[in-house]
């Protein structure tokens, strides 16, 4: 199993603040400490113009020469658009969808696009922090709609995603959040039988199961052949924390073997969102899988010297 990093390494770094010279950094500073790769990502609309014909060149031949992969790329960005019900949202989100597909074709590296599953906007009646990055809503309907008609207009969305995304070559991969309109492995499932005709798959973020009470070992058979990536990450169930795999209660012997089972040949890429020394963090996490990977009979990829 190799290990990776999500664009989170980016943030435990710059948080908010990211520029396209800091991301060249983290693609350069990842491959010096030895990881798999590192996951792109707009995380705000205004990163989508790191991607210009140079810079996606630029990328590329970084990736390349440093012989990283980036498992998915993560529309952040749009994921608000995707799920509302107001059309000039979900136009604007579309076209944003649209421009990043394209980025990533060209890219070259990208077999995966990854938009995570909003909750509507018109259901978020406020926001409360867990922790930085990453706001939790609170929700409700409001007057004179019905859940069921932001569950169509969904589906009708993430059809669209998917046949841009399956025209340039690449695989759609949803990733259930808490309090999204795909929050669990089920909500998961329905949007699979709403969709046959679609090969969608899921990003599993292990912190968010874990909060969610989900079973990995069912989780994983779930979905088995259809774990398009990770985002590893621990917590102890009552909070949506994203701390360094071993500082929560997740069984990851229990969970490595859950995927492996499955079939999933994935990364497994760390998302730890808040750390003082990001880079040492990471290290260790990296460690402890390792040492995790071993202690269940699993093979390491790393190949690192």
């Amino acid at each position: 199993m190799r290990i990776g990093c999500s664009p989170a390494y980016c943030f435990a770094h710059f948080a908010e603040e990211l520029t396209y010279n800091d991301l060249v950094w983290a693609i350069k500073r990842v491959g010096e400490l030895g990881f798999a790769g590192l996951q792109l990502e707009t995380y705000a609309s205004d990163q989508v113009a790191f991607y210009t014909a140079e810079h996606i060149c630029e990328i590329r031949d970084l990736y390349t020469d440093l012989g990283l992969e980036s498992s998915q790329f993560i529309i952040h960005s749009a994921k608000s658009g995707v799920s509302s019900a107001d059309e000039a949202a979900w136009q604007a989100a579309l076209n944003e969808v649209k421009r990043l597909v394209d980025v990533c074709h060209k890219l070259e590296v990208i077999h995966t696009v990854n938009v995570p599953a909003s909750p509507p906007t018109e259901c978020v009646a406020s926001f409360y922090e867990t922790y930085p990055g990453a706001v939790q809503p609170k929700l409700e309907l409001p007057q004179a709609r019905r859940w069921a008609d932001f569950w169509t207009t969904y589906v009708e969305h993430v059809a669209q995603i998917a046949e841009l995304v399956e025209s340039a070559g690449m695989r759609l991969g949803i990733e259930a959040v808490p309090y999204g309109i795909v929050c669990n492995s089920d909500s998961m499932l329905r949007l699979f039988e709403f969709l046959p005709g679609h090969r969608l798959g899921v990003i599993i973020d292990t912190g968010h199961m874990h909060f969610l009470r989900e079973s990995f070992g069912l989780l994983c058979d779930k979905f088995a052949g259809r774990i398009y990536g990770t985002h590893i990450n621990d917590n102890d169930g009552s909070v949506d924390d994203h701390n360094r795999p071993g500082e929560g209660t997740i069984d990851w012997p229990g969970l490595l073997r859950a995927l492996q089972q499955s079939g999933y040949e994935g990364p497994l890429d760390l998302e730890i969102n808040i750390c003082q020394a990001p880079d040492d963090t990471y290290l260790q996490a990296r460690t402890f899988l390792e040492k995790t990977i071993s202690t269940v009979g699993l093979q390491s990829e790393q190949g690192r010297e």
